[in-house]
């Protein structure tokens, strides 16, 4: 695997310009944001780890979008394009998630909401050097409502953490998870609420420490492909 793998035009649904025709993922409904897909033979496609597994128990790759100043949205779900290696499942069928705000170079920021769910899994068709990928959604229960500020538009950071944590299951040893990178933006639906560049890591682990994929010299680090479904509510 490589590397890795080895407010503008914000229009009353949401957010900037779109696809002419885009296909975000049928997990992704009702859709508020995807920031579109990996792309098979593109040079710069990969994947950054993120997984909670037997030997790796938790590292989290992190996308940020902005919410415009004066703007509301209400979240009700989460959904990460995810590129599984050694494995085609999760044990147990559960992710985790989290969403952040403020400065989160800064030990994480502020945590605004976090929570764990069954998991909604569909294969896209793509892969990856060998990696096959899936896309995994969850409900965020209750929904979260994040503002832009009154002053100035607010940045939150996007966390949905798959899991194989069951000691009994040979695969969550040989597991990896990443979350997949989009470099073009194929079937991006208002795809500019996504902040290029705002890609975050933390891993105890790997030694990392809220950092920022792309200021480590990451290839394909700006957009990773992940999705929202919600609604406008201001």
């Amino acid at each position: 695997m490589k590397q890795f793998l080895l407010l503008v035009l914000f229009c009353l649904p949401f957010a900037g310009a779109m696809a002419q025709n885009p296909k975000p993922p049928a997990l992704c409904k009702p859709c508020l944001f995807y920031a579109g897909d990996l792309e098979d033979g593109d040079p710069n496609s990969d994947g950054f780890p993120n997984e909670g597994t037997v030997p790796d128990p938790g590292t989290q790759t992190f996308g940020e979008i902005m919410v415009p100043k004066g703007r509301s949205i209400l979240v009700e779900g989460i959904l990460f394009q995810t590129l599984f290696q050694f494995t085609n499942k999760l044990d147990p069928n559960v992710v985790t998630w989290q969403i952040r705000t403020d400065d989160i170079y800064e030990n994480g920021g502020t945590l605004v909401a976090s929570g764990s769910g069954t998991v909604f899994m569909q294969p896209t068709g793509r892969q990856l050097d060998g990696a096959v990928e899936y896309t995994l959604a969850v409900k965020v229960t209750p929904p979260v409502q994040l503002s832009g500020g009154s002053r100035h538009a607010m940045g939150y950071w996007f966390n949905l953490l798959p899991l194989c944590t069951n000691n009994q299951d040979p695969s969550c040893s040989t597991g990896i998870y990443y979350v997949s990178n989009t470099a073009l933006e194929t079937n991006a639906y208002h795809g500019s609420a996504q902040v290029p560049g705002g890609t975050v890591i933390n891993s105890p682990l790997r030694g990392y420490q809220w950092d920022n994929l792309c200021e480590l010299g990451i290839t394909g680090c700006a957009r990773i492909s992940f999705g929202l479904m919600g609604k406008v509510v201001q």
